[in-house]
């Protein structure tokens, strides 16, 4: 809890900035952005990650606009935002509300709603969509201003990343059109990202509108991360900063390695409820959770906690199988808990060590399976079933 601490007082914070600002000069892509820049880039990203995150940007351009701020903060499936911008004349406050979450295996959708705090200017929405059927592939589409609203045109953008290489090295291609004016409101954006050392990311992306290619560089502390872009004419950029709850690679090594407390005390569901409503964890988020864990050179193990843990011999299964990766990987998996059920202990059977806390209780009543025949019954009563087949390979019984 207490790292969250820095994330809120982040964000109290920069809400109290007396001016503010509405572009964004970093380099980003509907099918990529999945961080808290995700809230005004493509908002189907926010059911990606379950961490909390702030992020703050200082963006500056070469016109009329002067002290201008973004604040954006994301938890798990949901976003805030805030802009502020000041022409010397008129202040401009904007914010948005946005959400993600999945709808199938490996398709998100998200909405955003904007709104204007001092001036007369009229809500707006965004749509957005994203697909990763492959680790190696995304999809990423958004419609913008879905009313046209406030002399904004309506605006398509959909996207294509791949990264052929594995996560070292990203690139992609956005295409986006104004419905109103297709021939000059359309063009392509290209990006690349490539991270040569862990916790270190350059990015370059280039706007054929415009003509126009934007730097990036996004640094990761143990602190939180800093990023800075800038286009190469020197006409706008962008500095700022972010910490997030989550752990992720620096490029600064620490004086002394992580051990990672890990909890597994609710229910075990297939997939993220939408919009967290429960306290259930997603399978899919705790293979994701182990696979990050055993990427990050950092730490050195972890500490399981099982309490209140609730799942079938499937999901056990696979997360045991996790489990084990992560000892291969050289991770140190220690399990402490105060009851162990059959199904807690196979599953803690895959770590290093198991403990038991003097007070605790530990049930092994044996993993067994039983299966119901019907056939003998049926012929000494002299009954003959009846089976309707539907298929050319439906042959049972």
């Amino acid at each position: 809890m207490r790292q969250l601490i820095p994330i809120l007082i982040v964000f109290v914070c920069i809400t109290m900035l007396p001016a503010g600002g509405q572009t964004m000069t970093f380099p980003s892509s509907v099918a990529l952005t999945d961080n808290a820049l995700a809230i005004p880039v493509n908002p189907a990203a926010l059911g990606y990650r379950t961490e909390l995150q702030a992020l703050v940007l200082f963006p500056y351009r070469n016109d009329a606009f002067t002290r201008e701020a973004q604040a954006f903060f994301m938890m798990g499936n949901l976003g805030l935002g805030g802009e502020w911008l000041n022409s010397g004349e008129t202040f401009y406050q904007r914010w948005q509300f946005a959400s993600g979450a999945p709808v199938w295996k490996w398709l998100n959708l998200g909405a955003t709603y904007r709104w204007c705090g001092t001036v007369s200017d009229q809500s707006e929405w965004d749509l957005g969509l994203m697909a990763r059927p492959r680790q190696w592939l995304s999809l990423g589409a958004v419609y913008r201003n879905l009313s046209g609203r406030n002399q904004n045109p309506e605006h398509f953008q959909a996207g294509l990343a791949l990264r052929p290489l594995g996560e070292r090295f990203t690139i992609g291609a956005d295409f986006f059109c104004d419905p109103a004016q297709p021939a000059s409101g359309s063009g392509t954006q290209f990006i690349v990202e490539l991270t040569p050392v862990k916790g270190l990311t350059l990015s370059a992306a280039w706007n054929s509108a415009t003509d126009v290619t934007m730097l990036g560089l996004n640094l990761q502390t143990a602190l939180g991360g800093y990023l800075g872009g800038a286009d190469t004419r020197f006409n706008s950029g962008v500095a700022g900063g972010h910490v997030s709850s989550a752990i992720y690679p620096t490029v600064f090594k620490k004086r002394s390695q992580i051990i990672v407390r890990y909890a597994l005390n609710s229910p075990i569901q297939e997939a993220p409820a939408p919009f967290r409503r429960n306290n259930s964890l997603a399978l899919i988020d705790v293979l994701k959770d182990f696979d990050d864990i055993r990427a990050n050179p950092e730490i050195k193990g972890v500490l399981l906690q099982l309490d209140g843990l609730v799942a079938g011999i499937s999901k056990l299964s696979e997360i045991r199988q996790a489990l084990l990766a992560l000892r291969e990987s050289g991770k140190q998996v220690v399990c402490l808990t105060e009851y162990y059920s059959m199904g807690q202990y196979y599953l803690a059977s895959a770590c290093d060590r198991v403990y038991l806390t003097p007070a605790g209780m530990f049930l092994a009543t044996g993993i067994s399976g039983t299966a119901l025949y019907f056939r003998g019954l049926l012929d000494k009563i002299g009954i003959e079933p009846e089976f309707e087949r539907v298929g050319q390979y439906k042959t049972a019984p």
